[in-house]
């Protein structure tokens, strides 16, 4: 029989996920990610295979941890809902890195093999459906133009989103969230034209 581990890997994730956040995946090295979980390489490699499977699973507990709690905040709650997702951007634990992990990680897709991609794909649709379902829910309670594109617009929702994650991580100082936000979303979520007069 193996030695049983004597750490936990449940925390040595979520160490990877902050370095991994921080600095993204090609620059963070192995050597970074020793002194964030505290194990020598021969561990983490004997737990996760290599670098990339460290990443996946930090990102899968990205997704499970941080996006899925903000996501679920923000559903079944029509247009208030969306607007409490580009609300949350400014929310956010400042002692925590800037940006969205999924959007650093779709900045370097083309680096990363299947695993990370599809794993990266599932976090971004996680997003997306919530989008869509609130838009959805939107035009059937009437707080919405019942013309209005769901899917597409509920794709434009998610690369406005994630695109404002972007341009906070790389200009934080000159990027105000509520006034690229809140113009965009006045265009992407029109209310119901009003019925004319007789």
């Amino acid at each position: 029989m193996g030695r049983p581990r004597s750490f936990d890997t449940e925390a040595v994730v979520h160490a990877a996920m902050l370095t991994f956040w921080q600095q993204g995946y090609e620059a963070t090295s192995i050597r970074d990610l020793e002194a964030a979980t505290g194990l020598a390489a021969p561990s983490l490699y004997g737990v996760f295979g290599h670098k990339e499977g460290i990443f996946t699973a930090a990102l899968q507990h990205y997704i499970d941890e941080v996006i899925g709690a903000g996501v679920s905040a923000t559903a079944d709650h029509g247009l208030a809902g969306i607007r409490m997702m580009f609300a949350s951007i400014l929310a956010k634990d400042p002692d925590l890195p800037l940006g969205c992990l999924l959007a650093i990680t779709s900045t370097e897709a083309g680096a990363l093999g299947a695993d990370p991609r599809g794993v990266l794909a599932g976090g971004l649709d996680r997003v997306r459906t919530v989008l869509r379902a609130n838009l959805r829910q939107a035009i059937h309670s009437g707080s919405l133009d019942p013309d209005v594109d769901v899917p597409a617009t509920g794709d434009a929702l998610l690369a406005l989103y994630e695109g404002i994650q972007v341009l906070l991580r790389s200009s934080p100082d000159h990027v105000d969230v509520a006034a690229i936000a809140g113009p965009v979303l006045d265009r992407l979520l029109p209310a119901p034209p009003h019925p004319t007069m007789p």
